[in-house]
């Protein structure tokens, strides 16, 4: 099929091979999951096989754009290096070598933690970064990974809605593993129980703040979690003594027992589990096709 939409997809190194069974066809870029920064120099610790895995070859084959994801995580980290001109200068002249080995079409930058007293230096960082990179590689393209909520006023969307082809946000972990109460990890709508931060209220502060409507994608997740709660209604407080990750595959796989009564919560648009174990309550809240594509529309 032709794709209407933009559909981006991360591959993170530790699933493996798992390349293998992705329909590129139905990805308009590929994202390699990453180039892990040395805040210090501008350098890599790691790019996981950057050089020589075929899932980017793959991915050329079927005619999908190929990026490579840049992570730096931290405040720390990320004001060693946004305040380091040379450190900067390195990661740019280091990323346009790794590109052009690949043939690769751009990068996308997700630093995480980023703290408000940085965003000049995040604005001037991109800016410098798109310029360079574009002038090197003609048609490369520029992406950043952006937050559900902008906590620390981090982004200047004015100024890099200029330098930026697409803003991707990171539409998860509204509620999460420290999480006080059960919930929906990627809640879509807060009806009358849950938090006022939701994908919706996301995707409006983005837009609202002056990123154009044809740059911005929303990132969604093929898991949830499970915590051991207070009640077996919801919303429940939850106990702090047991919470994990739940993915789309681990529930769907063990459709029996524990995740045989699926319910769904209709305002938030998102499945839920809740069994007993030891006397104690369960909830899992993991996203799928229904909610999927609620958020999808």
């Amino acid at each position: 099929c032709n794709l209407e939409y933009a559909v981006y997809g991360w591959h993170p190194y530790w699933v493996g091979t798992a390349y293998n069974n992705y329909d590129f066809d139905l990805l308009s870029t590929f994202s390699y999951f990453s180039y892990e920064l040395d805040p210090a120099t501008g350098s890599y610790t790691s790019i996981h096989s950057w050089k020589t895995t075929p899932s980017i070859t793959m991915a050329q084959a079927a005619g999908t754009k190929v990026e490579l994801c840049v992570t730096n995580f931290g405040s720390a980290n990320n004001n060693t290096f946004l305040t380091n001109m040379t450190a900067r200068q390195t990661f740019i002249d280091s990323i346009i070598v790794l590109l052009n080995f690949r043939n690769a079409d751009g990068v996308n930058i997700d630093f995480e933690g980023v703290s408000g007293s940085n965003r000049n230096d995040l604005t001037s960082f991109m800016t410098d970064l798109s310029v360079q990179l574009k002038a090197a590689i003609p048609g490369a393209t520029v992406t950043m990974a952006t937050y559900s909520v902008d906590w620390n006023n981090v982004f200047d969307f004015v100024a890099l809605n200029n330098v930026v082809d697409q803003f991707i946000i990171m539409g998860y972990g509204y509620y999460y593993g420290g999480s006080g109460t059960a919930g929906p990890t990627d809640v879509l709508y807060s009806g009358s129980i849950w938090s006022s931060y939701n994908l919706i209220r996301s995707i409006n502060y983005h837009l609202d703040n002056g990123v154009s409507n044809s740059k911005l994608l929303i990132g969604l997740p093929y898991y949830g979690y499970e915590w051991e709660t207070t009640a077996g209604t919801i919303p429940s407080a939850t106990t702090g003594a047991f919470s994990s990750s739940r993915t789309y595959s681990f529930v769907k796989t063990n459709s029996t027992g524990n995740y045989g009564n699926r319910q769904y919560d209709f305002q938030s648009e998102t499945p839920y589990y809740i069994y007993q174990t030891g006397g104690n309550w369960r909830q899992a809240f993991v996203g799928d096709e229904e909610s999927l594509a609620a958020r999808y529309d």
